[in-house]
């Protein structure tokens, strides 16, 4: 496989140009495929790391290889397949990421995502748990959502997304769209929701301990039970019924003097 692959990376990577082909367990690190056409081509279990494809079209192409450190910035990806790919320290910020498939089973740890568009997307299977241990299985969490821990999602547009059970923690939401986001059962433990707008977000079972969620907005937003006392903090954020939450409401809503 690797000696029938060889030639065929190593004209991709020259012309930059490879539609249509089988890029299977290539070796493209560091290579540059800026602005190179790709259309419909396979790259599972390639070698992306640190591969510049910045402006490419990757259309319709079947992502699953290792892009840690990757630059997608400016690239199509529409109808793209990540299944089980990495994109670890990947750099994807305002990236139109609508139509990509199988992001549940993609890992994004780390991942720059900054003003992304991720409208109605799902990070969530829909089959259950995925299991982290076993080789050539995505890269998911346990429980069956998506590793999306301390990634960069400031002023990702993530309205109706579906996050059930992902693990959000550390991640940067400072400014994001979760207008109607699913965030039930997701660990939200640490992240920072400053500015970010969740009204209509379900957030049943969410873990949000830890979490800054000042001068947030989370008018009808849907929680079970109370957040957990002295942890999540509120200060400034407009809360469920519509009241803006004063200054110490750590954990707890405290209604403002204003």
């Amino acid at each position: 496989m690797l000696e029938r692959v060889a030639p065929i990376a190593a004209r991709a990577v020259r012309d930059r140009r490879c539609e249509d082909c089988d890029l299977t367990y290539a070796t493209l690190r560091g290579s540059d495929l800026s602005g190179g056409r790709f259309h419909d081509t396979i790259f599972v279990h390639a070698d992306g790391r640190d591969v510049n494809l910045r402006d490419a079209d990757l259309s319709e192409t079947a992502l699953g290889g290792d892009f840690t450190g990757a630059d997608f910035r400016g690239a199509n990806l529409r109808d793209a397949s990540v299944h089980s790919a990495v994109f670890r320290n990947a750099r994807l910020d305002g990236v139109d990421l609508r139509a990509i498939r199988h992001a549940e089973a993609a890992d994004w740890a780390e991942a720059v995502l900054e003003g992304a568009n991720l409208e109605n997307v799902r990070f969530t299977g829909p089959h259950g748990a995925v299991d982290r241990t076993t080789p050539g299985q995505p890269m998911g969490v346990a429980n069956g959502g998506t590793d999306l821990a301390h990634a960069n999602l400031r002023g990702a547009r993530l309205a109706g997304a579906t996050l059930e059970r992902c693990s959000l923690r550390g991640a940067d939401l400072r400014g994001a769209d979760l207008t109607g986001a699913h965030l039930s059962g997701a660990d939200l433990s640490d992240a920072d929701l400053r500015d970010a707008t969740l009204d209509r977000a379900t957030l049943l079972g969410t873990d949000l301990r830890g979490a800054n969620l000042q001068d947030a907005q989370l008018s009808r937003a849907r929680f079970s039970g109370r957040l957990p006392e002295g942890d999540a903090l509120l200060t400034g954020a407009t809360w469920t019924d519509g009241r803006v939450c004063g200054a110490g409401s750590d954990g707890r809503c405290i209604r403002s003097s204003r």
